[in-house]
């Protein structure tokens, strides 16, 4: 697990350089990777992007020759400026965050972000939209001989006026989130006032080390989706971002486009989340029906991560 999630923050990297393989290597830019959800911390990682042509003797050294750990970050909600606290978390790649409990995100709120290192200063800011919720998942074996679940989610959404959506997922009991394939969406395709979005298993995720691409989630899985609602720079951002890590089909292959980003000064991303969680474990034919009223608090738990998550669902029928 922790080899995959090396190689997925590695196409991160080389994603961010955005350049045709050139004959100069050209001078590292700092990248900033950050976010923040409603009812969670910020978290934000510093690293120097890498060349295509760059070449390294091990993914250790490359870490160790590209980690930022004595960056400065600070966070503007409107009210306070905090300074996030440096520490090493080998739960991520490259193994060091920045964050601060003196912030905790809140619907509506804008964030501004500015991160400091060898006279390089960066700045990006992000607001955190109201949460999304889905309304219901229909889960459906696509076979008799096969353990491929195919799934679809709805949410309401009246589209009365642009809003914009990122689905990630994670293994239940693990902490990086991937991005779901084709799970970057607008409500521009809301039918009565009903989004119809099918959930695949992510690209990046689920083709390194296999023979073909992966689209379904498997019988007996036990996941954990996250839903958000993003402003229009994040959506710009991870729609870019989605669209070309697809079509370029590997991490160590020429990256053809660019993405868009919200970050001034250097590469990367400072994305808000308003984010409702929810757990899902397949295992048989059903649709999950959620209750979204808010008022009844004892829909929630809390999860180490600080993010918002829906009573426990299980489609074990």
């Amino acid at each position: 697990m922790m080899e995959r999630l090396t190689l997925y923050l590695l196409m991160f990297l080389l994603l961010f350089t955005g350049c045709e393989p050139k004959e100069d290597i050209a001078e590292p830019e700092l990248v900033v990777e950050g976010w923040i959800t409603s009812g969670g911390h910020p978290l934000v990682m510093l690293h120097k992007s890498i060349s295509f042509n760059e070449s390294f003797e091990s993914v250790a050294s490359l870490i160790e020759d590209k980690l930022v750990p004595f960056g400065k970050v600070t966070i503007d909600d409107g009210t306070q400026k905090v300074i996030l606290t440096g520490r090493l978390d080998t739960n991520y790649i490259p193994p060091y965050r920045y964050s601060s409990v003196e912030i905790i995100g809140e619907e509506g709120k804008t964030y501004s972000l500015t991160a400091e290192y060898e006279n390089i200063i960066l700045t990006a800011t992000t607001t955190i939209p109201p949460r999304a919720y889905f309304d219901s998942i229909q889960i459906e074996q696509k076979g008799e001989n096969t353990d491929a679940m195919e799934m679809r989610a709805f949410i309401s959404d009246a589209a009365h006026s642009p809003k914009y959506y990122v689905l990630f997922y994670r293994a239940l009991g693990t902490i990086q989130y991937y991005n779901t394939f084709l799970g970057v969406f607008d409500n521009s395709g809301a039918k009565e006032g009903i989004l119809s979005i099918p959930i695949y298993y992510s690209v990046a995720s689920g083709t390194i080390g296999q023979d073909k691409p992966v689209l379904f989630f498997k019988k007996g899985m036990d996941l954990e989706f996250m839903l958000t609602r993003v402003d229009k720079a994040s959506y710009d951002f991870w729609k870019t971002f989605s669209a070309i890590s697809v079509s370029s089909g590997s991490a160590f292959l020429p990256i053809h486009g660019k993405i868009i980003s919200n970050v001034s000064g250097g590469k990367g991303y400072w994305c808000g989340y308003g984010s409702s969680s929810y757990i899902v474990k397949l295992r048989n034919d059903t649709t999950l029906i959620f209750d979204n009223d808010n008022t009844k608090t004892d829909k929630y738990t809390s999860l180490s991560t600080k993010i918002p998550q829906k009573e426990q669902v299980q489609s074990e029928g």
